[in-house]
């Protein structure tokens, strides 16, 4: 009966954790425009009226959890409330998966920087070349790109050439 209670136990928690993982995917960008500073605050407030109608049963760890998920991409950063290895493991896999296009195959990461332009458009192109260089040396300057020890280990290198590739590109 102990194992039936701890694999039940186990695949309803995977249930949550994966529910909380899909709905902060679908929203931490339904709302966005380039030019706007409050595109993930405002993805928060949808997540939050969708949540109110369709999901009135969901708990507030939950809830909370896809709000700080969102939050977090703001800055690609930890949030400091973030208080369990649980929570930082699923936060940390999500901001992983976030910036998983910075490890891609040169042409891969090329036709990226590509669709990153077209969105800022409405920059000048010095304007954005200034923008984009603020962000990727920002990402260069961390000990890790990544949060999970997989990502780490298996594509900080790539993204990092990546990076330093774009950044000699924008620079010249």
């Amino acid at each position: 009966m102990y194992d039936l209670y701890h694999t039940h136990r186990d695949a309803l928690a995977l249930a949550s954790w994966l529910r909380v993982f899909v709905l902060a995917i679908v929203f931490h960008d339904i709302v966005y425009d380039p030019l706007s500073k409050t595109n993930e605050l405002d993805s928060i407030s949808s997540f939050r009226m969708f949540v109110s109608d369709a999901c009135p049963s969901m708990g507030s760890e939950e809830i909370g959890l896809v709000e700080a998920m969102i939050e977090a991409t703001i800055r690609h950063e930890m949030p400091a409330s973030c208080n369990s290895d649980a929570a930082r493991h699923v936060i940390g896999s999500f901001l992983d998966l976030d910036l998983a296009i910075l490890s891609s195959t040169n042409d891969v990461y090329d036709e990226y920087t590509k669709q990153i332009r077209m969105e800022y458009i409405a920059y000048s192109e010095a304007e954005f070349q200034q923008g984009r260089a603020a962000v990727l040396k920002s990402f260069l300057h961390r000990d890790n790109l990544y949060f999970t020890r997989r990502f780490q280990d298996e594509w900080t290198a790539a993204a990092r050439a990546n990076i330093e590739r774009e950044l000699k590109n924008l620079t010249g």
